[in-house]
C-alpha cells in the first residue's frame, strides 16, 4: 500500500510539473516525444518533418526545456550513402528537478528525479529520382517514479515526393503500443515546403505541417528558414495545437566550413516560454 501510494504522488507530481507546457496530458503519456530538441528544428517551431541536411551531419545540443524544469541533452547523426539511401541516429537523456516523497513517521525523507529518455534509428530511400520513403524505430522511456518506468516502442514511416521545388510528405508518427494502459502521441502527418536550392544566394525554405493526433487532436505548425551564402540562418515558426502548449520561436545559425552553430527560443504565455536550444556540429 506505501508503495502505491508513493507511486500515485510521484505521478501526480511529475504531471503538475508539465502540465503548462503539454496540453492533453491526462489522456497521453511520454509526450516529450513531441518535443524538438535540434535548435533548428525549435526555431521553426518543430516544422520540419521533411527537412533534411544537404549531405551529412553529426551535431550534439542542449535544451532548457520550460526554464528550471527539465534539461535536454542530445546528439545526432545523418550520414548519405551514396545518392539514394540516408542513415540516421538519434539519442535524448532529459533529467528534471528532483521530487520530494511523502514517507512513513520516523523515517528520512526521500526523492527522486524524474527523467526522460529516447533512442532512435531510421533510414530513408530515395527511388526515382523524386520519391522516397523514410522509416525511424525508437524506444521512448520516462522514469516516474524510483521503481516505476514508463516506456515503449515507436515507429515513424513517411513517404515523400518533389516536384519544381515544391515537396510534399505524409505518413504517420510514433506508431506504437500504449505505455502503462495509456497511449502515446501516435498521429497522422502531412507536410508541405519549398526550397530554392542550396546554391542559391538568399536561400529559403519554409514549411507548414499538419498532424492528427489519434487521441483526437490536431495541430500545425509553420516555420520559414532563411540563409544567406549558407552562412547565416535566421529562422522563425509557430506551433498550435496538439500535445504542446501554443508558442512562436525563432532561431540563428552560423555556418563556417562546415561547423555549424545554431540557437533557438520559445515564446509562449505558458510555463514553455523562454525555453532555450543550443547546439553544434559538422556538416560534410
Amino acid at each position: 500500500m506505501r508503495r502505491r501510494r508513493l507511486s500515485i504522488i510521484s505521478l501526480l507530481a511529475f504531471t503538475a510539473l508539465n502540465t503548462a507546457a503539454y496540453g492533453q496530458v491526462s489522456s497521453v503519456v511520454l509526450p516529450f516525444m513531441e518535443i524538438d530538441h535540434s535548435p533548428v528544428t525549435s526555431a521553426l517551431a518543430g516544422a520540419s518533418l521533411i527537412r533534411s541536411c544537404d549531405g551529412s551531419d553529426v551535431s550534439a545540443s542542449y535544451q532548457m526545456w520550460k526554464p528550471s524544469t527539465t534539461s535536454y541533452f542530445s546528439a545526432a547523426a545523418d550520414v548519405a550513402i551514396g545518392k539514394c539511401l540516408r542513415v540516421k541516429a538519434d539519442a535524448i537523456y532529459g533529467s528534471s528537478p528532483a521530487i520530494q516523497l511523502i514517507s512513513a513517521p520516523g523515517e528520512d525523507a526521500r526523492s527522486f528525479t524524474p527523467s526522460d529518455m529516447m533512442f532512435g534509428a531510421g533510414m530513408s530511400y530515395l527511388f526515382k529520382e523524386r520519391y522516397s520513403v523514410a522509416l525511424k524505430v525508437k524506444y521512448a522511456s520516462s522514469r516516474i517514479e524510483e521503481t516505476n518506468t514508463l516506456g515503449t516502442v515507436a515507429a515513424d514511416l513517411l513517404f515523400k515526393t518533389g516536384f519544381g521545388g515544391f515537396s510534399v510528405a505524409a505518413g504517420a508518427v510514433n506508431l506504437g503500443p500504449k505505455a502503462g494502459g495509456c497511449a502515446i502521441a501516435s498521429a497522422a502527418a502531412l507536410a508541405v515546403s519549398y526550397d530554392n536550392g542550396s546554391d542559391a544566394i538568399h536561400r529559403i525554405r519554409p514549411e507548414i505541417d499538419g498532424k492528427y493526433y489519434f487521441c483526437g487532436v490536431p495541430a500545425v505548425s509553420a516555420g520559414l528558414d532563411y540563409c544567406f551564402k549558407n552562412i547565416v540562418s535566421v529562422r522563425a515558426g509557430y506551433h498550435f495545437g496538439g500535445l504542446i502548449a501554443n508558442h512562436a520561436s525563432v532561431g540563428l545559425g552560423f555556418n563556417i566550413r562546415g561547423f555549424h552553430l545554431d540557437a533557438s527560443w520559445l515564446v509562449s504565455k505558458s510555463t514553455l516560454g523562454n525555453t532555450l536550444c543550443f547546439g553544434m556540429g559538422y556538416s560534410f
